[in-house]
């Protein structure tokens, strides 16, 4: 049983058994006791044992105390004490703070501090107790999991990062390779030199779907592999794999046949990109491993009810079939049937992985049904939504054009020189460009009729470029921009969606696909999107706050308040030259510094835009966000052209005296 306590002047260490101080110790708590009538703070033994200053205890005068943690902190304590002193209101919530204490061995301990309010009455006084907790283990051990969550995000980001690289720097000259072989085989050319060109142009695309099944297993396993949610016609992307692998077939003197069900839906919701990689993978190993016969693609709705379709496709071949006891390895990772067939007909055995990976995203099924010598028939069953598309907020309007100008953006000489032969295939002419910066200029000062942008470009990127040309004044901000990227991602489709980017068109360029997607866009104009926090407005009104200029020239004149904008516009010019240099150094450095400035500067003149996106710069330098840095950075000329343009306007010295 505990004792009661002898006497108002002892502390709180004599408060209890000794059973009761070892129970408040092993919690590596202490009571806490201010008087201020005597102005002492009474702290139980585990808190001087844990700041190694046994001998100061129990008991200290209040500043003494404080004098032992942080300055900061035994300020906040020390009010906080006198508030709960003061406190006569009704019970509430008990109130809490932390210290931090610097122990002899030069240690730091961290304590948090929970207080009572109000404070206990005990006859002439009002005291405050509370409850003192080593937080010194717990904050560490957070730190160290934050640290190591940290750690962990900026490794996957990295890894992230790193895949979409290795895609681009990979797919780069396979693009040029298959690119140009098909150019190639389109010019008159000698038997023994087409055949040549057909194993370049083959051996590309081998080399590629090896790539392919790499990159999508690596996103599979980082779990970042995520699906669309979009409307499409279904029998269009099924057909489309097929009219993709027909080349194939033919070439082998194959039957590949395309089967559609009379009730299969046409309007359905879904990803067809992922739908169209699984159709394209299952299609291809069955023309791989079929020597002679058919391949027979077949798409049928089992079910259609409320709205939902729940479809089966399957993929049948007269190939070499497969055994029973390898069929529980189809779909495992880096396996292969046998490994003869391995050499023979090559692979990574990863691409049927992958489809099990997608179809379970979809939260489908997949199998297969195979007899060694007759062939297999490969299927997979989905539901998907039924749903017709509606009209994309990004859509072109006005006339195409049959002939018009386009502005290529690659710092690969192969590839622009690829989509510069085909657009002039096209009968469309074409400025090349290898810079963001470049792009931007060329916009401005050119009439294009469509933008093909590489994602990836050095200094400014393709996004920002993108974001920057769309704030041109006028129908060159308007004119559509196309990414040409390597396998675009569900960030970059993210990405994409809240860009000024208008369509993708991937990596290997596919000369048929690029046609459709120019014929789509070409000479006609875009709308400049959605509302975007991050994108330069065009109301002169928020770029500029006038009455800042009106009380600028009522204190020191008009002519003044002239020769003011006339000296800040010469200084805005030569400040975005500074930071056009410090974006292509990637100088986050000199960015904060002409950052700062520019905020300083605008602020003064009320040029709330510029002054926004100088704050946002400073901000994101001092965080070391080098991205959110370098897209803000992005916008500031664009804008100071406007900024430029609405001071002019604004000038005191046009208004009548």
């Amino acid at each position: 049983m505990g004792q009661r306590s002898r006497g108002r002047d002892e502390g709180p260490a004599e408060a209890g058994t000794p059973l009761y101080e070892r129970a408040l110790a092993a919690a590596q708590q202490s009571l806490l006791e201010w008087r201020p009538g005597a102005d002492r703070m009474t702290v139980g033994p585990a808190f001087w044992a844990q700041i190694g200053r046994p001998e100061l205890g129990p008991s200290l005068p209040l500043a003494d105390f404080l004098g032992l943690v942080a300055v900061d902190d035994g300020f906040d304590l020390g009010e906080m004490l006198r508030g709960c002193a003061a406190y006569e209101g009704d019970p509430v919530a008990d109130v809490s703070t932390s210290v931090r204490v610097v122990t002899p061995q030069s240690d730091v301990r961290e304590f948090t501090v929970a207080l009572s309010r109000p404070g206990v009455g005990t006859g002439r006084e009002r005291v405050v107790v509370g409850i003192v907790s080593d937080a010194t283990e717990a904050r560490r051990l957070r730190r160290e999991l934050v640290e190591a969550r940290n750690l962990a995000e900026g490794a996957n980001r990295a890894k992230s990062e790193f895949i979409a690289t290795i895609s681009h720097e990979i797919r780069t000259p396979i693009n040029g390779i298959l690119g140009m072989t098909g150019l190639l085989l389109d010019t008159k050319l000698g038997e023994e030199q087409r055949d040549f060109a057909r194993t370049v142009q083959e051996s590309g695309q081998a080399l590629l779907d090896i790539v392919t099944d790499i990159l999508d297993f690596a996103k599979v396993e980082s779990g970042k592999l995520e699906l669309e949610q979009i409307a499409f016609e279904l029998p269009e992307v099924v057909a489309g794999a097929v009219r993709m692998t027909e080349a194939r077939a033919r070439a082998k003197g194959l039957d590949l046949r395309w089967a559609p069900d009379a009730n299969l839906p046409r309007d359905v919701q879904g990803d067809p990109g992922r739908l169209r990689q699984v159709l394209l993978n299952l299609i291809s190993n069955a023309i791989k491993f079929t020597e002679k016969g058919r391949v027979v693609v077949r798409a049928r709705a089992l079910q259609r009810k409320n709205r939902v379709a729940r479809l089966r496709f399957e993929i049948e071949d007269t190939g070499i079939g497969i055994s029973e006891a390898a069929l529980p390895k189809l779909f495992q990772k880096f396996s292969q049937v046998d490994s003869s067939i391995a050499r023979r007909y090559g692979g990574t055995g990863l691409g049927l992985a992958v489809c099990k990976s997608l179809i379970d995203l979809m939260a489908g099924d997949i199998g297969v049904e195979s007899t060694v010598g007759s062939g297999s028939t490969f299927w997979f069953e989905i539901a998907l939504p039924e749903g017709s598309a509606k009209l994309d907020r990004r859509q072109p309007t006005g006339a195409r054009r049959a002939s018009v100008p386009v502005l290529v953006v690659d710092d690969n000489h192969v590839n622009s020189r690829l989509l510069a032969a085909l657009l002039t295939r096209m009968g469309h002419s074409s400025d090349v460009v290898d810079t963001g910066w470049k792009a931007v200029e060329a916009a401005r000062k050119g009439n294009f009729g469509l933008v093909l942008m590489d994602v990836q470009l050095p200094g400014l990127n393709g996004y920002e470029a993108a974001a920057a040309i769309r704030a041109l004044p006028g129908k060159r901000g308007e004119v559509p921009i196309i990414a040409v990227t390597a396998d675009p991602t569900e960030g970059d489709r993210e990405r994409y969606r809240h860009s000024a980017i208008n369509d993708f068109v991937p990596k290997p360029v596919d000369a048929s696909e690029l046609t459709n997607v120019v014929k789509r866009w070409a000479g006609t104009w875009v709308g400049r999107g959605a509302p975007r926090t991050d994108a330069p407005t065009l109301r002169s009104d928020e770029i500029i706050d006038r009455s800042v200029l009106s009380a600028l020239a009522a204190r020191i004149g008009t002519q003044k308040t002239g020769e003011l904008v006339d000296l800040y516009m010469d200084d805005l010019k030569e400040r975005m030259e500074r930071m056009r240099v410090a974006l292509e150094a990637r100088d986050m450095n000199a960015l904060h510094r002409e950052a700062h400035d520019l905020k300083g500067t605008s602020g003064s003149l009320g040029l709330t835009r510029l002054f926004a996106l100088g704050e946002g710069i400073q901000g994101a330098t001092q965080d070391g966000n080098e991205k959110l840095a370098f897209a803000t950075a992005a916008e500031v000329g664009p804008v100071a052209e406007l900024t430029i343009a609405a001071l002019a306007d604004a000038d005191p010295r046009k208004r009548p005296t």
